[in-house]
């Protein structure tokens, strides 16, 4: 588990329960998603209920948001390095004709865990699906920049988790697991970038 029922607070209890019923139900409700524990649940939970396609764009796979860049933290807390998630997107993978799309806009490091996860099960006679993994080219940021740039992640058909920001340290977000307007607008950004913004980085 993610979080502990023991040391959690009672909106965060609650949190978790809404998060799961509207995973469940598929409703077509916005939740506020800004707090890192609640967004790293939020993740997890789009990782397990996908059943085609996963898109996800972000500044740089962080693995470890910092003690002190959150008020909502008070100890690091493990994102794109947390075992449960990389769990996830790997037992995603394990689906026939799963997909998994990356779209990063800097350079990642060489270990992140995330990454180097996804290379190592790629290998594997486990991997039943596919993955693509690009970086935004350095002479189409300004265009990026000039236009909707938050980062995101899509799920399937009607599910995603935006961010309000774009500032790399800015984690307000807001999510939804039945809105097929938004989760098709952020379809049709992520597909400028796969093709027109950004190059293969595996």
């Amino acid at each position: 588990m993610i979080f502990n029922t023991d040391n959690r607070s009672d909106f965060d209890k609650f949190y978790v329960k809404e998060i799961d019923r509207l995973a469940l139900s598929g409703e077509d409700f916005s939740v506020d998603n800004s707090n890192p524990l609640h967004a790293l649940y939020l993740m997890n939970k789009l990782f397990l209920i996908a059943k085609k396609r996963i898109r996800l764009f972000s500044d740089h796979l962080i693995p470890v948001i910092k003690e002190g860049e959150y008020d909502e933290l008070d100890k690091d807390l493990r994102l794109y390095s947390h075992p449960k998630l990389i769990r996830n997107m790997t037992d995603f993978l394990r689906q026939d004709g799963a997909q998994l799309d990356i779209i990063v806009e800097k350079k990642i490091d060489a270990e992140n865990p995330f990454m180097v996860a996804l290379k190592e099960f790629a290998k594997s006679k486990d991997m039943k699906g596919n993955y693509s993994f690009r970086q935004i080219n350095e002479k189409n940021k300004v265009q990026l920049e000039s236009g909707f740039n938050n980062h995101f992640l899509i799920c399937d058909d009607k599910a995603y988790r935006v961010e309000k920001s774009h500032e790399p340290k800015c984690f307000k977000a807001f999510a939804n697991f039945g809105d097929k307007r938004v989760h098709d607008k952020l379809t049709g950004f992520f597909d400028f970038y796969l093709t027109e913004l950004s190059t293969s980085a595996i």
